[in-house]
């Protein structure tokens, strides 16, 4: 009788679920998936922007392309929607974590683009010493600081790269 109760008990259980797909990378996350990699061997990431109020959305595929010997990295943005006419763009080299500010470390910049362009042909480096790109960065400059975080470079969304 005891044998068919727990037979009972477990066929009854629940089923397990199917665990869910990872979601877009952290920053810290992004960084570390790239400590260790060849930055020659990289061809190709997609990152997925966040924003701190939720107002910018959309995706940047990154190529890498191959100059005198060096190696950058080209942006296309695909779907962008931003609550600004222009934006600056720049690139994380090292981790950054969920620092607010744009203002030093190893990064790369661009300037200022508009938000509608889609691509955008960069000599952003893929690497600097042991530094990788791990992470597209939209910003906006206040060279007053009349920012809540007192930033020259005020982060406004983020996008950590998946590399294939």
């Amino acid at each position: 009788m005891a044998f068919v109760l727990v037979t009972t008990v477990a066929a009854g259980a629940a089923p397990q679920e199917e665990p869910l797909p990872p979601g877009p990378l952290t920053s810290e996350e992004s960084a570390q998936a790239v400590e260790d990699v060849n930055p020659d061997e990289l061809q190709h990431a997609t990152g997925e922007f966040s924003s701190p109020d939720g107002q910018i959305t959309g995706t940047v595929d990154v190529t890498v392309t191959e100059t005198n010997g060096q190696r950058f990295a080209n942006l296309e943005f695909v779907n962008l929607s931003a609550p600004y006419d222009i934006v600056n763009f720049g690139g994380s080299l090292e981790p950054r974590g969920d620092d607010q500010c744009f203002d030093s470390g190893e990064r790369a910049s661009t300037g200022e683009w508009p938000v509608t362009t889609t691509s955008i042909p960069l000599a952003m480096p893929v690497s600097v010493g042991s530094w990788t790109l791990h992470e597209i960065v939209l910003y906006e400059s206040y060279y007053n600081y009349e920012n809540e975080y007192a930033c020259t470079h005020l982060v406004v969304a983020r996008a950590p790269l998946t590399w294939e």
